[in-house]
C-alpha cells in the first residue's frame, strides 16, 4: 500500500500534466523553458500562497481544472 506521502494531490497532476503537455508541444524555445522550469521546481499547491491561489482563480482555464475534481 502506497504511503500517504507518495499520493499526488489531483490538482498538482493536472498541473504538472499541462506542463508536460506544453513542453511537448510548444514551438516557442522560451515557453517551453519555462514550462521545463516551473516542472521541476513548482512546489505542491498546498504550499502556494494564498494570494497566489486567489489569483490563479482569476485565470478561466485553472478554475476549468478546478472544476474537474
Amino acid at each position: 500500500m502506497a504511503d500517504g506521502a507518495d499520493v499526488v494531490d489531483p490538482a498538482d497532476r493536472r498541473v504538472h500534466d499541462i506542463l508536460v503537455r506544453i513542453i511537448e508541444t510548444t514551438t516557442d524555445h522560451a515557453q517551453r523553458e519555462t514550462a521545463r522550469e516551473l516542472l521541476l521546481t513548482l512546489p505542491p499547491m498546498r504550499e502556494w500562497p494564498q494570494d497566489t491561489l486567489r489569483a490563479m482563480y482569476e485565470v478561466p482555464a485553472f478554475v476549468e481544472i478546478r472544476k474537474s475534481f
